[in-house]
């Protein structure tokens, strides 16, 4: 769960039911006690769990978050009718949306959003239905906002101030030994997030995804920390690079066709090539040992699934045919196998 001013928990307006978020699902009970109800929330693509729940002030609406999964830097605002368990996208998951919480009129959702370069409190115009009646309204900028609460009888908003912070480090490692997080070496420092990171086939240089700059772009340096470059400087999000085995090329994902695609960009700079483009979501390409082809995830089929593609591009073949989720594909060194994770047992 998450942990902040907004707890993953809400009572209804006339407390006589509670919603609370637990292993990524929403559930409803009486405030007396009793059996559980599960919202029943969309499933499919790249939602993979729902936090912070916010009832309504008219009891008819819970207001939610939606995780995505392969870039952590985009959420997704719900609105839940409570009776008749319809779900309405309140945003689309372009940028990271979180802690919704209802105006007291109902009119408004508030949010905190980093669509505008930073961490800000953002709010959307909301029907009667539900539905959101215009684009996004910045209420602050440049503030670095971490979560929102507003008060029940003064028309107030507080926040908190939050930096989320990752760094790549390296550890020493010998089979023989026990790895000792004493020996860790930080290889980046500074204020940024950092998903994904790939070491190049020499050993040599790091490729990853970083918000430095603001949104998540791919960088590459040294592997001693040296050298930084960026590598892609689009105002979309870049994730998840991973080399070619020559060491020349980068496939990575990104969102500036308006939806995830993936892109390839020589290491030496130059023109970026789309290699996928469809209304779905690619996500995670993943180059085979020879270079000729890329394992990606994709929704193109309903759900999340591997495929195949020429890495000059070309004609997909899909490869897992599963109601489930299946994730993060990993070539063997032979290139005969694919290991992958999957959620086919009820769990990744």
């Amino acid at each position: 769960s998450r942990t902040g001013i907004i707890p993953d928990i809400s009572w209804s307006p006339n407390g006589s039911e509670i919603v609370y978020a637990a292993n990524g699902n929403l559930y409803v009970i009486s405030s007396s006690g009793g059996m559980l109800s599960i919202l029943p929330l969309p499933q499919q693509g790249f939602i993979v769990g729902y936090v912070e729940p916010n009832w309504s002030p008219n009891g008819q609406r819970i207001a939610c978050t939606g995780l995505m999964a392969m870039g952590i830097s985009t959420s997704q605002i719900w609105s839940i009718n409570r009776i008749e368990n319809e779900s309405i996208y309140v945003t689309y998951g372009d940028y990271m949306d979180n802690s919704p919480v209802w105006a007291n009129d109902g009119k408004n959702i508030f949010f905190v959003s980093d669509r505008g370069g930073s961490s800000d409190i953002w709010y959307k115009p909301i029907d009667i239905y539900g539905n959101p009646i215009s684009n996004a309204i910045s209420l602050t900028t440049g503030v670095g906002v971490g979560e929102i609460a507003l008060s029940k009888n003064v028309n107030m908003l507080v926040y908190s101030k939050t930096f989320d912070r990752s760094n790549i480090w390296s550890v020493p490692f010998n089979p023989k030994d026990t790895i000792n997080i004493k020996d860790a070496h930080q290889v980046t420092r500074g204020n940024n997030y950092i998903e994904r990171l790939n070491l190049s086939p020499d050993g040599k240089w790091i490729a990853f995804d970083s918000n430095q700059r603001g949104n998540m772009d791919i960088w590459i340096m040294a592997k001693e920390g040296n050298m930084l470059r960026q590598l892609t400087t689009n105002k979309a999000h870049d994730w998840t690079p991973r080399w070619s085995p020559d060491g020349k090329r980068i496939v990575f994902h990104s969102l500036r066709s308006g939806n995830r695609d993936l892109f390839v960009i020589p290491v030496s700079g130059g023109a970026i090539t789309r290699l996928t483009n469809h209304p779905s979501e690619d996500i995670a390409g993943n180059w085979s040992p020879n270079g000729k082809y890329i394992v990606f995830v994709s929704n193109r089929s309903g759900n999340m699934d591997l495929w195949l593609i020429s890495s000059a591009g070309g004609a997909l073949k899909q490869l897992t045919f599963h109601e489930a989720a299946d994730f993060l594909p990993e070539w063997s060194p032979d290139g005969k196998q694919i290991v992958f994770s999957s959620n086919r047992t009820g769990y990744y």
